[in-house]
């Protein structure tokens, strides 16, 4: 079957050897690529977590700038600072009897 197989130009062998270590460096490759993508993302979420007591006084630090009616941000330059909701109810008020654009 060898004579058969040289004779007619194939070398099964070296195709199959070829075939198999291709697949066995693609399965290392991959495998290689998730380790390194999950030791990177432990290591983002750690650097990402914030201590419960730290976040309770950030969030309670929100809270109370949300709480706050107007505060200057840069004075000098005349912006001040305000919830959202308020700041709507402003623009209505100033800006109300207007018609609105096309």
């Amino acid at each position: 079957m060898s004579t058969k197989t040289q004779r007619e130009g194939l070398a099964l062998l070296e195709i199959f050897t070829a075939a198999a270590v291709f697949v066995l460096v693609t399965v290392l490759v991959i495998i290689l690529l998730q380790i390194g993508f999950y030791a990177m993302r432990d290591r983002e979420l750690v650097r990402k977590n914030i201590a419960p007591a730290e976040f309770a006084d950030l969030r309670a630090e929100q809270v109370a700038r949300l709480a706050e009616p107007v505060r200057w941000v840069n004075e000098e330059a005349g912006r001040v600072g305000m919830p959202i909701d308020k700041a709507t109810a402003s623009v209505v008020r100033t800006n109300g009897g207007g018609t609105t654009a096309p």
